[in-house]
């Protein structure tokens, strides 16, 4: 079958391989999940975050994933974001910090689905954080691009960091599917 043009197919899998995780993963102990059939361990937790991950797209692609739109100060979700990861990032060595480009720019309220942008930011910050070495930066830069009278038009969150970077050959299909 062709899961991923059905999407309560999709679901209706993934849930079947988390309630299989649940009640054939470890006991106690190392949280190490054997995947059936082959010499490949996956930790318990990042098979639940890949399932979860999984279930957002699937939802994300569905009819049911309309946009709430809301006022909020896009400033201040970006610093409660950071905050989440102040702790990770401080024993991994990295610094992960929320700036504005322009003091003007921290008050300034955004329309949209803050679920959503906050999503986007988990995911943006926890890779960067993934592949930011010990002593690198992480910095999620807030700004606001301005109509030609000065006015606000549009706010924008831009993440970015000291790591690697992605290899130039595999710019053209990072946003493919699959």
């Amino acid at each position: 079958d062709d899961y991923l043009s059905k999407p309560f197919e999709m679901m209706e899998l993934l849930a079947r391989i988390d309630d299989w995780a649940d009640h054939h993963g470890p006991r106690g102990g190392d949280p190490v999940l054997w995947m059936n059939g082959t010499d490949h361990l996956m930790p318990q937790a990042a098979l639940g975050r890949l399932v979860a991950d999984l279930f957002e797209l699937t939802r994300l692609e569905s009819e049911e994933a309309a946009p709430q739109l809301e006022c909020f100060a896009h400033a201040e979700l970006a610093q409660d974001v950071v905050q989440r990861f102040a702790l990770d990032a401080a024993q991994r060595g990295v610094r992960v910090q929320a700036v504005c480009a322009d003091e003007a720019d921290a008050g300034v309220q955004a329309s949209a689905d803050i679920g959503m942008v906050e999503r986007v930011l988990v995911n943006l910050i926890d890779n960067a954080l993934r592949h930011t070495p010990a002593d690198g930066t992480i910095d999620v830069v807030c700004g606001v691009e301005r109509d030609d009278a000065g006015h606000p038009r549009r706010a924008t969150l831009a993440v970015t960091d000291s790591g690697k970077g992605i290899a130039p050959h595999d710019l053209p299909g990072i946003f493919d599917r699959y």
